[in-house]
């Protein structure tokens, strides 16, 4: 089981690192930690859902409708 203290840790490097734009010696420097337990932190964010990644292609459609145009004309 996850201790409350690194969930609490993971938002605050994850909030630092996503929504401000810090980098991750910024960041150790800024909460007195190492940059491997950043990357750790970041990590367990990703894994335990704190933080969702996407990415919005807007060509991904283009592409879709192109394999399914050569597709029925084949």
């Amino acid at each position: 089981m996850d201790s409350k203290q690194q969930i609490k840790q993971a938002v605050q490097v994850s909030k630092l690192y996503y929504l401000d734009g810090a980098i991750q010696a910024e960041i150790g420097k800024k909460l007195n930690l190492s940059r491997p337990t950043i990357y750790r932190l970041l990590q367990f964010a990703r894994e335990k859902n704190i933080v969702k990644i996407s990415i919005n292609d807007p060509l991904s459609n283009i592409e879709d409708l192109q394999h399914q145009l050569k597709k029925s004309i084949n």
